[in-house]
């Protein structure tokens, strides 16, 4: 299925933009917070998708176009997050005439590690392994006005390769209350989305029905997972963050 992105350009600034756009927003970036890992999904007033920030490095802020069909919007929804910050979210009405600034605060949130193993990944003997780790905001959607079937996820935290054991640790930010982790495997050297990583075991590990994991209370023990391969068909997954629900009765949503 194809999805139209509707009418929005995005320019990373720091200072004057050479061209910037008639109508646009800016978000001012504080010291210490990587540009380049910064995450912005927003949608204006009357479009049925928006579109995402694209990170740069070394700016300060970033200018959103809010033209949308020829004219100035009324109002923007945005949630944005650095690393090490909590989620924010913007919700307002944008005047005409003015092209206003928005500061980005960071409110600094501790860290929790996660420890686990990979089960049995004979599918994927000979690959190295990178991982990652997501939150997956599931009140977005709502937030932003969105169909249901579009999640947001967030990439949070540095990336962690796995050992010859088939370990692993991560230090991902203490979440949104109502935010679930996704930790995703990558071609170390290409860089290639391979599977996702669902825990094993009973429901006392948090596990949703998604497969996620929920994370409350603290660190959890060392947890085992299990492998699920982005090309099983239980999932579309792009680089924004845009996923599909899987099947209630596949093998890997269970």
């Amino acid at each position: 299925m194809k999805r139209r992105f509707a009418g929005f350009a995005l320019a990373a600034i720091s200072g004057l933009c050479a061209n910037p756009p008639a109508h646009f927003v800016t978000i001012q970036l504080p010291p210490g917070v990587s540009s380049q890992r910064f995450f912005g999904r927003y949608v204006l007033a009357g479009q049925d998708f928006g579109g995402w920030i694209e990170p740069r490095a070394d700016v300060t802020s970033y200018a959103i176009d809010t033209t949308y069909r020829g004219h100035a919007a009324s109002g923007i929804r945005a949630i944005l997050y650095a690393p090490g910050c909590a989620i924010r979210t913007l919700d307002v009405p944008l005047p005409a005439r003015t092209n206003p600034a928005f500061p980005f605060a960071c409110r600094p949130v501790p860290q929790i590690r996660i420890a686990g193993t990979i089960a049995r990944p004979s599918r994927f003997q000979g690959h190295q392994l990178t991982l990652q780790a997501r939150w997956v905001i599931r009140w977005a959607a709502a937030f932003l006005g969105l169909d249901g079937n579009m999640v947001t996820s967030i990439p949070v935290g540095e990336t962690a390769d796995l050992s010859p054991e088939r370990k692993f640790v991560l230090s991902v930010p203490d979440p949104d209350p109502d935010a679930e982790l996704q930790i995703w495997a990558r071609e170390r050297d290409t860089g290639d989305l391979l599977a996702q990583l669902i825990p094993m075991g009973d429901d006392r590990l948090g596990r949703t029905k998604m497969g996620d994991l929920q994370v409350r209370g603290g660190p959890p023990p060392e947890i085992a997972f299990s492998l699920c391969a982005v090309d099983d068909g239980w999932r579309v997954h792009d680089k924004y963050g845009f996923t599909t629900r899987p099947l209630s009765d596949d093998a890997c949503s269970r």
